[in-house]
């Protein structure tokens, strides 16, 4: 057995301070016209993908009373508010008579309106924001609603779940990326109807229309190698708990409940965001011959990347990731105050395990590669400082068994190379997960660090890089 080190350094320019005041006062006198114009900005880090203020025509489908134009007031008489007398921008927007109130007995979505198509390909998190002025019944009686067209189906993403009397404009925000993410041919539907024989309101109002998007990283979803993305703000359905955890990478390796799944929250922890929150409950992800096992099987090479949250307790064995059983496999977990990625061929014959401290309450990013016999290892940037291993191994060795995330579903290997009962749920968050069947460069592994401790609040800094390397 040998040890091997490595280091690799990286500095930053450094900036002259008169380069550092021009920079200041260009980024203020934006800020300040900005504000005097009165300009309007996207969300950080989203772009705008197709906005409409309705003062022109941009191809949107009417069907029956949905139509643009000025409003003018009117309607309400009876119940709920009036429309609005004037548009939330400009002169226009779209709304169900614009005059007055819609029908009664209409049919299920009698009056649509129905957007162009929006290109959504290569945005991951799509949102359709716009400004509402809606009157509408009780969903018992009268209903309103918002769809999206993924391209082959109409999705329900909004629909009135009480009685709405709107009497001013609001700002309205909806996550549509489970339908619109990295699709080409969307559409967005507002729709109302049905509605029973009596009561009558002033319906929908509708004005400035924005579809936003925020770019998938090159190196996430269109990265070669990429075999699974799991990321806790998209393709989740349900919620408390889970159902099913869709993998963005597009392979289709979703991660399913175990029997039960973990909840989806939206948390303090991780920059609030959603992410998953384990608590007895684990996740399997089905063989795979660029995991585990099958044709065409390789193990020479690995990356994974996983953004998580300890919970109050980082002493009993907690596994976040583990593949494989008794015999071959690769597992990562807190055990003893510390995080451990192994990799095991033959039992404890060849073994591999790097290690590192972590702290209860904590949030954290780990990335690991493997290539070919070297096991490397990152904990918010910071080299993994301790390992121990056994044997000789340059390969991991083809391995059955569900992939799991959150427990372990059946035996497996722990830092010694001692046979670990099924079970060992994790008891925190985990945000985001990234698998690769190859190993990623320094310069891939740094970019997808930079990128989960941007969205995830997490201090990783890149001004020095320094790599450890444990090699049988």
């Amino acid at each position: 057995m040998k040890n091997n080190f490595y280091l690799l350094s990286l500095t930053t320019n450094n900036y002259s301070k008169s380069r550092d005041a021009i920079f200041y006062f260009i980024k203020h006198f934006v800020l300040i016209l900005i504000a005097i114009l009165g300009f309007s900005l996207t969300s950080l880090g989203q772009t705008s993908l197709f906005s409409d203020d309705f003062e022109t025509d941009k191809g949107w489908v009417f069907v029956s009373e949905f139509e643009r134009g000025a409003p003018i007031g009117g309607g309400g008489d009876a119940h709920g508010n009036s429309n609005p007398t004037s548009a939330y921008s400009g002169t226009n927007a779209i709304g169900t008579v614009l005059d007055g109130d819609y029908f009664s007995s209409l049919a299920d979505r009698a009056y649509i309106a129905t957007s162009p198509t929006i290109n959504c390909s290569g945005y991951s998190k799509v949102i359709l924001n716009f400004q509402r002025w809606l009157n509408v019944e009780q969903p018992a009686y009268d209903h309103a609603y918002i769809d999206v067209w993924d391209g082959s189906a109409w999705n329900e993403v909004w629909a009135n779940g009480s009685e709405i009397t709107d009497a001013a404009w609001s700002l309205q925000s909806i996550d549509i990326s489970a339908y619109a993410g990295n699709q080409s041919n969307v559409k967005i539907r507002f729709a109302l109807g049905a509605t029973d024989g009596s009561w009558n309101f002033s319906g929908w109002n509708i004005d400035d229309v924005e579809i936003t998007g925020t770019a998938t990283p090159v190196g996430f979803g269109q990265a070669p190698g990429l075999v699974f993305w799991q990321r806790g703000d998209l393709g989740v359905t349900g919620t408390t708990p889970i159902t099913n955890w869709a993998d963005q990478s597009g392979n289709g390796n979703d991660a399913a409940p175990a029997p039960t799944g973990p909840d989806q929250i939206t948390s303090t922890n991780m920059n609030n965001k959603e992410v998953m929150d384990f608590s007895g409950v684990g996740l399997n992800i089905p063989d795979n011959p660029r995991i585990n096992t099958g044709t065409g099987y390789n193990g020479d090479e690995r990356s994974m990347f996983i953004a998580f949250h300890t919970g109050s307790d980082v002493t009993t064995t907690q596994y976040l990731f583990e593949e494989g059983g008794g015999t071959n496999g690769l597992g990562v977990f807190v055990k003893n105050g510390k995080v451990y990625v192994t990799i095991y061929n033959n039992k404890d014959a060849n073994r591999l395990t790097v290690f590192n401290e972590v702290s209860t309450n904590t949030p954290y990013i780990l990335s690991f590669i493997w290539d070919k016999g070297a096991l490397t290892a990152r904990l918010n940037n910071n080299p993994f400082t301790d390992n121990t291993g056994n044997g000789t191994i340059t390969t991991l060795k083809a391995h059955s068994g569900d992939i799991s995330i959150g427990f372990t579903d059946g035996n497996t290997r722990d830092e010694t190379g001692a046979s670990q009962a099924g079970g060992a749920n994790y008891t925190g968050e985990i945000a985001e997960i990234i698998y690769y069947d190859k190993a990623l460069t320094s310069e891939e592994e740094i970019s997808l660090n930079d990128d989960l401790g941007t969205r995830y609040g997490i201090n990783v800094s890149f001004d020095k890089k320094t790599y450890y390397s444990y090699q049988s």
